[in-house]
């Protein structure tokens, strides 16, 4: 292929670092440049392919990167270059998201990458650790994931959801079921407490009616004698000549005798 004229344009608006690549002979599909010897980038590629379907070419840099001379191999090498039909250009984290922006339920990633503070820093420099270390991470991926990443299926995420679902009712169940056995073991115990509270009282006012009676029993004789005028063992009476004589049973203190 012939050389090809190259115009870029600097663009700063709000967090996109933007370029504005004069492409020959664009296609109508954005196009992610990566680095073909790289696993990690080959892998996460591959990932992505299946994500976004063919809405996205992808290509590496060791065939395409002839046909734009203004980007430096230096960046090709450094990260992957995302470039749209209409002659944008982002790299790194931007180009990622802008990339995950055409997979179905993915666009939010961009739009956090422009509108949340702070979101864009913290992005490349995530970025920039991993392709510093992309050799340790493409190892941890292929342990996590194998070394063929698939999308989660719709129909195992629907599978996991409901049967996690099912696990959190039954879990409630469970958890009210121990809590209304402790709650009817509690009342029952508070109901016996009632009870022997009630038993008490009841022997208490029975000790103190017991009580009562005593004390009246060790009154002074004379009031003790006109107590037991209401007593079935009542005094006898006697009367010899002039004198009034009271006399008691055995069980009751003698008084002397009262003279007319």
């Amino acid at each position: 292929m012939a050389p090809v004229v190259v115009k870029v344009v600097q663009e700063t608006s709000g967090n996109q670092s933007a370029t504005t690549v004069e492409t020959p002979a664009a296609g109508p599909r954005p196009l992610l440049v990566y680095d073909g010897d790289c696993e990690f980038c080959g892998y996460s590629v591959r990932y992505w392919e299946k994500l976004t379907g063919d809405r996205v070419d992808y290509r590496p840099y060791q065939v395409v990167a002839a046909q734009y001379p203004a980007i430096p191999i230096a960046d090709f090498q450094h990260a992957v270059q995302f470039i749209s039909p209409d002659g944008h250009h982002a790299s790194a984290a931007e180009a990622s998201f802008l990339t995950l922006s055409h997979a179905r339920g993915k666009s939010f990633w961009l739009a956090l990458y422009r509108k949340l503070p702070g979101f864009a820093i913290i992005s490349e420099l995530v970025y920039a650790f991993i392709a510093a270390h992309r050799p340790a991470f493409y190892q941890v991926s292929v342990l996590l994931w194998g070394r063929d990443p698939d999308p989660p299926r719709y129909d195992l995420v629907s599978f996991l959801f409901l049967r996690l679902f099912g696990l959190i009712y039954l879990s409630a169940f469970v958890s009210f079921a121990v809590q209304a056995s402790a709650a009817a073991h509690t009342a029952g115990m508070v109901r016996r407490e009632v009870a022997a509270q009630r038993v008490e009282i009841r022997h208490r006012q029975y000790v103190f009616r017991r009580a009562c009676s005593a004390v009246l029993d060790l009154q002074p004789a004379p009031a003790a004698v006109f107590r037991s005028l209401r007593h079935s063992a009542t005094p006898k009476l006697h009367s010899h000549h002039w004198k009034l004589q009271l006399v008691q049973s055995p069980d009751y203190v003698a008084v002397p005798a009262v003279i007319r």
